[in-house]
């Protein structure tokens, strides 16, 4: 079966596209961020989200859980925001410690929803 350099060059956006999506959310801490701007309604601080993950991670009310949300914080800051927004999934303002998310999570979806709660 012969293919044409254009399906070739689409097979391989797609496959570049698909990849982008499995590592971002390969991580707990990601998909966790992804879920909670979803329903946030305005850009979120860093150290809010850092907080959230906290309370998810060790399963107590956000203000009972301060338990490492430095170390979270440091990782949303050198690490997962960085590679999300390079994505283009969320808007990462590293001046202003903030963080949304963009029109292109909506391709994301699907992968979340299988991905269920973890």
């Amino acid at each position: 079966m012969a293919t044409y350099p254009h399906e070739t060059e689409r097979l391989e956006t797609d496959r570049v596209h698909n990849n982008t999506i499995f590592k971002t959310l390969s991580e707990p801490r990601r998909r966790f961020s992804l879920r909670y701007l979803r329903v946030a309604d305005t850009p979120v601080k860093v150290g809010d989200l850092a907080a959230e993950i906290a309370a998810w991670e060790t399963r107590r009310p956000v203000d009972q859980s301060d338990d490492g949300t430095d170390a979270i914080e440091t990782a949303l800051v050198h690490n997962h925001l960085p590679l999300m927004d390079e994505s283009g999934f969320i808007e990462y303002d590293h001046d202003q410690q903030t963080v949304a998310l963009t029109d292109q999570i909506d391709e994301m979806q699907t992968h979340l929803k299988i991905c269920g709660n973890n």
